[in-house]
């Protein structure tokens, strides 16, 4: 079985209560949250006049990434950030949506080509999870075929396999089904494929506690770099906080 490594999941955040009230620019923040570990890595800031895409190189040049998986939303499954982490010896899984439409027709192209002969005589990995918990039943199904031949699939470096992700979410009555494509580095390794999108989540959990229990967007701190520092406290605090297993805390716990 291959080895787990680990996830590093790159995401972004706005600090709504850093508004300037002339400009009306709150500061955003995109930060790369290490889910094994639960510590932020590094972050930088987004740029009035840019974007999270543009400062994705830069987040990245911060780390250092050799083996692990990075993992980020669909707007940075870009070709200068996919380059960005290979060159530093990095994995990546990144979702494929309408913002790279031709390439996700063809992956998906490719998929309904596997379903029609139930994946027979092709290079393929799959894993299957469920889960159940407070009367909801979740199961997810992984898959991967291989990345070779898709067209202008050698534009997006590294790419060794396409990855399909089927979710359905059972509660009483009500059943929801979701499917997402991915591009990944990750060769057949279905199980860490699985581990390393599962784990991207976590991410918003991080976000959820930043808001409810340190009650970030409430901050009206309003210096950039000052403002920057405290939302890099609040989340080393959140890392601590959730390593220390002596009292039994939670993230909604009042402070």
């Amino acid at each position: 079985m291959p080895q787990k490594i680990g996830t590093i999941a790159i995401d972004g955040k706005t600090l709504r209560g850093s508004r300037d009230w002339d400009k009306k620019h709150p500061l955003h923040l995109l930060h790369a949250w290490s889910v094994e570990d639960g510590v932020c890595l590094a972050q930088v800031s987004v740029d009035q006049k840019s974007n999270e895409i543009t400062a994705f190189p830069e987040l990245i040049s911060l780390l250092e990434i050799k083996g692990a998986v990075i993992t980020a939303d669909a707007i940075h499954t870009q070709k200068a950030s996919i380059k960005a982490v290979v060159d530093k010896k990095g994995n990546y899984a990144f979702p494929v949506k309408e913002n790279q439409s031709n390439l996700l027709e063809d992956i998906q192209l490719l998929f309904r080509e596997a379903d029609a002969v139930q994946f027979r005589r092709i290079d393929a990995a799959h894993t299957e999870t469920v889960e159940k918990k407070g009367g909801r039943v979740e199961s997810r199904r992984y898959e991967l075929l291989s990345a070779q031949g898709l067209p202008g699939i050698t534009d997006w470096v590294g790419c060794r396999c396409v990855g399909r992700v089927k979710r359905k979410r059972s509660k009483g009555d009500k059943t929801t089904e979701e499917t997402v494509y991915y591009i990944t580095s990750l060769d057949f390794d279905a199980e860490q494929f699985g581990k390393s999108v599962r784990e991207h989540w976590s991410v918003e959990s991080l976000h959820w506690a930043l808001d409810v229990t340190l009650r970030e967007d409430g901050h009206r701190y309003q210096q950039r770099v000052g403002a920057a520092n405290l939302s890099l406290m609040r989340k080393t605090a959140l890392g601590v906080l959730t390593r220390d297993t002596t009292t039994k805390i939670g993230y909604t716990c009042e402070s």
